[in-house]
């Protein structure tokens, strides 16, 4: 576009990085790409993944969230695959983005960027897990109490979706909510399952019966379920690793280190671990 047209001599002038977007700024940019869409050679799908851009960041500033630049990136990236996504332009991997990690990461800001992203949790509101792994957020979430409470959540939404506690068992083991799911199995009337869950896993006893589960679940490529029966075992090493091996679900892979390795666990087991996925990354 010519530097001579009305429209690009009226917009504000450069901002300083960390200005907010108004929404004059906002409505000068959709006016711009309504008027000269034709000299942009925009795709109809790219006007669409620009709009989105625009919108990401306005409701960002308007909404006040607190986020970092950084955490602004990660918004606008993910609202951006987001559309993509709906759009049927591909996106659609369930799998972390690298930009919007590599950000996530920089942002100093995590507890904002995920009340941004996720919802205030106090709202209650649902939240499935495949969005928490698309979002990478037990890879860069650093509070371990906010990752327990988000956990949780998924948990929740998740049998409130599917009415299956197996589908559950997981997330809800790994957040030490093994009564709740023990409730779970109690209202679908699934006695052995309740019985089986009110057990202590404290005793060795009950551990190695958990273990056998786990083995029979895993003959029968049962991997998520089999791995709740590990930690039940107090083996989450091998949880990890199974769901690290057969789901390829690197943030359920970590949600599991970071919420079931207590403090006091050796160097050689995190060590194992970490290699494990990284030979398995570099595949």
């Amino acid at each position: 576009l010519s530097a001579a047209s009305p429209i690009s001599s009226s917009m504000t002038p450069r901002r300083a990085e960390g200005d907010v977007f108004s929404q004059r700024e906002a409505e000068e940019i959709v006016e711009l790409l309504a008027t000269h869409a034709k000299n942009l050679y925009l795709s109809p799908s790219e006007r669409m993944e620009l709009l989105g851009v625009i919108d990401a960041l306005r409701a960002i500033d308007d909404a006040n969230a607190g986020v970092d630049e950084p955490g602004r990136r990660v918004s606008v990236l993910w609202n951006t695959r987001s559309l993509r996504r709906y759009g049927g332009e591909g996106g659609g991997s369930h799998d972390v983005d690298g930009q919007e990690l590599c950000w996530a990461i920089q942002s100093k800001r995590n507890n904002e960027l995920l009340e941004d992203l996720v919802g205030d949790k106090s709202s209650n509101a649902s939240i499935e897990w495949l969005k928490v792994k698309r979002l990478g957020i037990p890879i860069w979430l650093r509070n371990v109490e906010e990752l327990r409470g988000l956990v949780e959540r998924c948990a929740k939404s998740e049998f409130a979706r599917t009415k299956n506690a197996d589908d559950c068992a997981l997330l809800f083991i790994i957040v030490d909510r093994v009564k709740v799911l023990a409730g779970l199995y109690k209202a679908t009337q699934n006695t052995r399952l309740y019985e089986f869950m009110c057990r202590d896993f404290t005793e060795q006893r009950h551990r190695e019966a958990a273990l056998k589960n786990a083995y029979a679940l895993l003959s029968k490529h049962r991997y998520a379920f089999a791995a709740a029966f590990f930690v039940l075992a107090g083996q989450p090493l091998d949880a990890a690793l199974l769901v690290w091996k057969h789901e390829k679900d690197l943030s359920l892979t970590l949600a599991i280190a970071r919420l079931c390795f207590k403090d006091d666990a050796g160097e050689q087991t995190k060590t194992h671990l970490n290699k494990a996925v990284t030979s398995m990354l570099e595949r």
